[in-house]
């Protein structure tokens, strides 16, 4: 138990060293401290749309994958396991395909902000490769992490499409 939890930290830091977004230093204070054991559903809210539709009904379904995830988390056995790691895959297959839509929009906008998009396609590429896997999180923790971090993009996204829009 002592092993998992130190191995669990270093993973942590090296999430954490490997992010440039802010809601990694607070998600880990908060998961740090007050020892959360409970996944997170988070529900679509008008603020996270970035004004195309294609766009936002990507992020929604993206959203549901994420609290798809925390279902499963919740439940224990190998089955769960399976199902999870399915439903995972699902999931970054999904994101895949928001970031190239999300590519093809600013591309054909000659947007200045493509390198930020594809710096975080890279971060997302690299942490659910590398980092965030069920060798070293367990998956509740795994479907924080990933419904935390895609809320952190959606943010980012809304400022980005916004001013696309308005053009």
């Amino acid at each position: 138990m002592a092993l998992r939890l130190r191995r669990r930290n270093q993973m942590w830091r090296r999430l954490l060293r490997s992010s440039k977004r802010l809601v990694l230093p607070i998600w880990w204070l908060l998961w740090n401290h007050l020892d959360f054991d409970m996944t997170n559903h988070v529900q679509w809210d008008p603020l996270y749309s970035v004004g195309n539709e294609d766009v936002d009904n990507q992020n929604k379904a993206i959203l549901a994958q994420c609290n798809a995830l925390g279902d499963i988390a919740g439940k224990p056995g190998l089955e769960a396991q399976q199902l999870y790691r399915a439903a995972f895959e699902e999931l970054l297959t999904s994101v895949r395909e928001n970031f190239a839509t999300e590519e093809t929009l600013l591309s054909s906008a000659a947007h200045l902000e493509l390198d930020e998009l594809r710096d975080a396609r890279d971060e997302f590429e690299t942490l659910t490769a590398d980092i965030v896997t069920t060798d070293n999180f367990e998956m509740s923790e795994i479907q924080r992490f990933m419904t935390l971090w895609w809320i952190g993009h959606l943010i980012d996204s809304t400022k980005r499409y916004h001013a696309l829009v308005e053009k």
